[in-house]
């Protein structure tokens, strides 16, 4: 696993293209993206964060079908750590899969309602807030460190 450069733009969004996921913004937080590669170098997963002030928004989670569940814990708990280091107080992340609760409240994740700090941070992301979505909120602990 290692974090995007800018040499990864287009790489990171055919990615996203691919599993016709948003793309708005990609570019402006692309150093906010880990990147899991194979041993050629090519995407299994992204994750990245873009954030204002103290909140950040957790997107772009595209695993292929071969990332182990060792492969996705560890992609999502580096992403927690990064939002630490970068000193962002609170993360969200928007899902319309509801399977994906589980995986969520796993990492400490809660439902949370759409609120005033949020909403601007998911439109600059070009999130629709519309049909089922589900939107999640976690604390980041700026104590948060993985060893």
């Amino acid at each position: 696993m290692r974090r995007a450069e800018q040499k990864d733009y287009e790489q990171v969004l055919l990615f996203l293209q691919n599993a016709k996921l948003n793309t708005t913004n990609v570019k402006e937080c692309l150093n906010n993206f880990l990147l899991l590669v194979d041993e050629e170098n090519r995407l299994k997963a992204t994750i990245g964060l873009d954030f204002e002030n103290n909140r950040g928004l957790i997107r772009s989670l595209v695993l292929l079908p071969t990332v182990t569940q060792k492969e996705l814990i560890y992609l999502i708990e580096h992403m927690i750590q990064l939002a630490n280091e970068l000193k962002v107080e609170e993360v969200y992340l928007l899902t319309h899969k509801s399977t994906n609760a589980q995986l969520f409240h796993f990492f400490e994740f809660e439902e949370a309602c759409l609120s005033e700090e949020i909403v601007p941070l998911l439109i600059k992301n070009g999130y629709e807030l519309e049909g089922n979505v589900i939107l999640f909120r976690k604390k980041v602990n700026n104590g948060y460190n993985l060893s």
